[in-house]
Formats: C-alpha cells, structure tokens, sequence
C-alpha cells in the first residue's frame, strides 16, 4: 500500500520551491541592474564626451582665453544662470572657480559690429561654468528646467555675448552682459563640475613681435593683456546616482587656441 504525501513534506517541498523562485529572481534582478549601470555608465560618458568635444571645439578656435586670477561679472536676463555657487551672485575668478572663459572672432570680420543687427561682425564672448544644481532647479522656468536630481549636483552651463566690438582689444572686458540665457551643456556633474588647469600661457604685448611661452600666473593678475591661456586641461566629472544604481566617471579634454591675438 502505497503512503500519501503528508502536510509536512508539502509545506517543506513549497519552501524550498520558494527558495530556488528567490535566488532565481535575485539573479535576474541582479543582472538586470548591472545591465541598467553599464547602459547609464556608456549614456554617461557619451554625454560628457559630446559635452567635452564642444567645449573643446569652441575654446580651440579662441582668439583670447582667459588666465587665471582674473575675476569676471557676467550678467544675463536671469540672475540665476549666472550665479556662482560660492559667491552667490554673478561674480566667477578664473582658476579658482569652475569657469572657463574666451573671446572669440566675429563670424563675419567683413561686416560691420551692431550688436543688435549685425552680431557677426561683432567679437563674441564665451564662459562655460558649473552652476548649483539645486538653485536651478528652484529658480528655472519650466522650459529650460532641467527636473528633480541631486541636490548637491552641479549643471555645466554655457553663456554667449557679441561684445560691442569688432576686434579682441587689447585689454579684455571683464564686466559681459549677456541678451539671453545661458544654456545647459551637460547635467548632474560632481561637486564642483569642472576642473580646469592652465597648463601653459602666451605672454604679449604691443611692442612684442610674437608671443613668449610662460608659465600661467598662479595668483591674481592686474590685467588681461599680458597674457592669455595656450594651453588648457578641462576635467569633467559626471555621475548618476539613484536608487537603484550609483555610476560616475571621469574625462579629460586638453585644448589648445589655434587663434590668439598677440597685439
């Protein structure tokens, strides 16, 4: 006579059922989460790297790039996209905060400079710099938002002007208002955003007949004549982070102005 499965051997036999269901849904989990991590890890370093080859491009084709210790207001019709997170307002100093800046040569040298009718004729101004994240998000309107994220994230932003100028002058303004908005390059980047490392700075003047390599003042500068940055390094660091998944990389980009203006 044959004996029937008892209630114990039942419930044992579902536990273990429910076991083995477990570690097969860990597993899957587990692997759908590293796949998740090297998906956002490669979208990441596309982003940065896009963002990186940008900043790169523009800065290359700088007639001016400004060295460290110089303290630039920038201004535009939005206080909050041009607020530095360590000064609270709009006050940036190259080589101490996350800013990098420029002047570029006008589209158009053939044309007259007018900045409201002709802005390629006009010597164009450039500044990437990393603004709070959070402020951003507490003061950007709807359209250019860029959503809920980190609170102590930074968001690289890019700022343009024509300057009221048809070529780079020989002492570079350092008061640039802006007629619109900075835009969004790339967000959620690392405290403090960017690096940069001015690793090599052209000395000139009127009387020189080409510039001299010098090392780039470590300390504030009293003008922006006597030098300009030839040789810079920009470190960006992105990073996504949730509850899910925790990723975040590091990218290098050297630059080196192919423009300058050596009055």
């Amino acid at each position: 006579m044959r004996r029937g499965v008892t209630l114990v051997e039942l419930l044992l036999a579902g536990a273990l059922g429910l076991l083995v269901l477990a570690a097969i849904s860990l597993f899957i989990r587990n692997g759908t989460n590293a796949a998740e991590s090297v998906e956002a890890q490669r979208r990441l370093l596309e982003d940065t790297r896009a963002a990186g080859n940008y900043l790169s491009d523009v800065l290359a084709s700088a007639a001016y790039v400004y060295p460290p210790g110089l303290t630039l207001t920038l201004s535009a019709p939005s206080a909050y996209a041009v607020r530095n997170p360590a000064t609270g307002k709009g006050t940036w100093t190259i080589g101490t905060h996350p800013v990098v800046a420029a002047l570029l040569l006008p589209r158009d040298p053939t044309r007259t400079c007018d900045t409201s009718r002709t802005p390629e004729g006009c010597v164009r101004f450039v500044a990437f710099y990393a603004l709070s994240r959070a402020h951003v998000e507490a003061n950007a309107p709807a359209e250019v938002n860029p959503g809920p994220g980190p609170s102590d994230a930074r968001a690289l932003y890019v700022l343009r002007a024509a300057l009221n100028m048809s070529r780079v002058p020989e002492s570079a303004p350092l008061t640039v208002t802006a007629s619109e908005d900075a835009s969004l390059l790339i967000d959620n980047l690392d405290d403090p955003g960017m690096e940069t490392t001015s690793r090599a700075c052209t000395e000139f003047g009127r009387l020189r007949v080409g510039g001299l390599l010098v090392t780039c003042p470590a300390a504030a500068v009293s003008s922006a004549t006597n030098s300009s940055v030839s040789l810079l390094g920009v470190r960006l660091r992105p990073r996504v982070k949730d509850a899910r998944r925790d990723v975040s990389a590091t990218l290098d980009f050297s630059v080196a102005p192919r423009n300058l203006v050596l009055f």
